[in-house]
């Protein structure tokens, strides 16, 4: 059984209302006592680890730290607080080659499928078909994306995917990115809006095939 407070006098006193509990209810399964005060609550810096075979035996060694001795079976002590480590987003500017790990993401996780369809929302106006069946078409045999639309869904799913990991707490200290990837690591860190970042992706790439167009008929001709 592990038990965390922000006091020594606060972890004696949660250390008693188990002990009582326990006393109270000799037939509590200690298993699922422990399962419930182990990943139940949140840990403070003062913290208890007691060992015990039953819960007769788990209620006295309880009882034996809230009245401030030490026993076989009991240890504690205070941890203190560290910083997070600083952390680094890169994203990349290539599309993973298979989409199931984030199929299910989409399946499982409502953030990231809230995100996901918030840029399905922005996006289609401006692709005129649906960002997620780019990502997530239909059928095995669909026609493939073109390359616009392909940028477009990298830019969402890794927005997406980063806004999820914020959501578990994991926040970035600085964002990267290679290639499209930079798009994506400015938006998250507020250069620009999501918005007109998939503004600035469809306008681009459709400018750069143009342009490429462009090249092609030029060498044509002076063939």
């Amino acid at each position: 059984l592990t038990l965390s407070a922000k006091t020594e006098t606060a972890l004696r006193a949660l250390a008693r209302r188990y002990q009582e509990f326990l006393a109270n209810h000799p037939d509590a399964a200690i298993a699922d006592v422990c399962f419930s005060a182990n990943t139940g609550r949140t840990p403070f810096n003062h913290r208890l680890a007691a060992i015990a075979d039953s819960t007769a035996q788990l209620a006295e060694r309880l009882e034996t730290f809230a009245l401030g001795r030490q026993s076989v079976g009991l240890v504690s002590g205070s941890v203190k607080p560290k910083k997070p480590p600083k952390i680094g987003f890169l994203f990349t500017g290539l599309m993973p080659d298979t989409l199931g790990p984030d199929r299910q993401l989409y399946n499982t996780q409502p953030t990231f499928r809230r995100i996901l369809d918030h840029c399905d929302a922005i996006a289609q106006p401006l692709l005129v078909k649906s960002l997620l069946d780019i990502l997530y078409p239909p059928t095995a045999d669909g026609a493939p994306a073109d390359e616009t639309a392909q940028c477009t869904a990298l830019f969402a799913l890794q927005v997406a995917l980063c806004e999820l990991w914020k959501s578990w707490g994991i926040e970035p200290t600085v964002t990267m990115g290679t290639s499209l990837g930079e798009f994506a690591a400015a938006c998250v860190a507020g250069v620009f809006s999501l918005e007109d970042g998939f503004k600035m992706i469809v306008s681009g790439r459709r400018f750069q095939e143009g342009a490429m167009v462009g090249v092609f008929a030029d060498e044509e001709r002076v063939a």
